[in-house]
C-alpha cells in the first residue's frame, strides 16, 4: 500500500498542475498568471484515468510498478484504485478515496473502511489545508500569501513565468512555493517546495495533453523529493484521460 506521504503528494501535485494567449508574456502580473491556471481548471469538472507509477533510486528501478485507475471531481475529491496488472482487472491494495482533508483506505475485499485525518497527519488546520488550492480557490489562494513574479526564474521566450508565494502565516508545511506556469496553456509544469527556506520538493510536468474542450492536463509527471543522500524520483503516467465524464459525490462514497 501507497505510503501516506505519497498520496499527500499525489493530491497537492493534482490540485497545483491541473487556454490560449497571443502578445507580449512579459506583461502579466503574478496574479494574471495564476488566473490562467484557475481559467484552465473551469474547464474541468471531473477527471478519470490510467495512472502508472515507477520509481527509481539513483537511476536505477526501485520496487513495484504501480498500476492504477484515478479518479478526481473539482474541488477535492480523489479516487485511485491499484490493480495487479497494466490490464487493469484485478484489485491489490486498498482503494484510496480523499474528501477533502478526510481519506479513506477500502480493502477492495472485505469493504473494511480504514479513515485518516490528513489535519493531524500534517499537523496544519483546516484553512491551511484548503489554503493551497491554487485552481479552485484562487481568491483564498492570494489571500493567503504574498506573491510575486520571478523573472529570474522565468523565460519569457517559451512562455514560462515563475511565481513564488510566501505563507502569511506560518505552517508545517511550507515556507515559500514557486511554481513555474505555462502561460499559453494555463498549466504549472514545475513546483517548487520549500520548508525552512530549503529546498524539499520539485514536481515537474513533462508531458501534458490538451482535451477536445480547450482544457491542458498533464500526462506525465516527475516527484523529485530532495534528499539527504541518494536521488529517488517517482514518474506518474497518465493515459486514457478522459474529462467531464459525469461523476458523482456517490463515486467517491467509501462505504459504497
Amino acid at each position: 500500500m501507497k505510503s501516506l506521504t505519497i498520496i499527500l503528494t499525489c493530491l497537492f501535485i493534482f490540485l497545483l498542475c491541473l487556454n490560449s494567449y497571443a502578445g507580449d508574456v512579459e506583461s502579466p502580473t503574478a496574479q494574471e498568471v495564476l488566473k490562467k491556471v484557475a481559467d484552465n481548471y473551469a474547464l474541468i469538472n471531473d477527471m478519470k484515468a490510467n495512472q502508472t507509477l515507477t520509481a527509481t533510486l539513483d537511476g536505477k528501478p526501485f520496487g513495484d510498478t504501480d498500476y492504477c485507475i484515478y479518479y478526481f471531481m473539482k474541488p477535492n475529491k480523489e479516487k485511485t484504485e491499484t490493480y495487479s496488472g497494466a490490464d487493469r482487472l484485478t484489485k491489490t491494495d486498498d482503494t484510496i478515496i480523499m474528501n477533502g482533508s478526510a481519506m479513506y483506505f477500502v480493502n477492495p475485499g472485505t469493504k473494511m473502511v480504514k479513515t485518516v485525518d490528513l489535519l493531524s497527519e500534517a499537523n496544519i488546520t483546516s484553512g491551511q489545508f484548503s489554503q493551497m488550492d491554487i485552481c479552485y480557490n484562487l481568491p483564498n489562494f492570494l489571500k493567503a500569501h504574498t506573491i510575486s513574479r520571478n523573472d529570474a526564474e522565468t523565460d519569457f521566450n517559451k512562455g514560462l513565468i515563475a511565481v513564488d508565494a510566501i505563507p502569511n502565516s506560518p505552517n508545517s508545511l511550507y515556507n515559500k512555493l514557486q511554481v513555474q506556469i505555462d502561460y499559453n496553456k494555463g498549466l504549472i509544469i514545475k513546483s517548487s517546495l520549500y520548508k525552512d527556506n530549503n529546498l524539499i520538493q520539485v514536481i515537474e510536468t513533462t508531458e501534458s495533453q490538451q482535451m477536445p474542450n480547450g482544457a491542458w492536463v498533464p500526462k506525465v509527471m516527475v516527484k523529485k523529493p530532495v534528499l539527504s543522500s541518494g536521488q529517488f524520483i517517482t514518474t506518474m503516467t497518465y493515459e486514457n484521460i478522459s474529462i467531464n465524464t459525469g461523476l458523482k459525490d456517490l463515486d467517491f462514497d467509501p462505504n459504497r
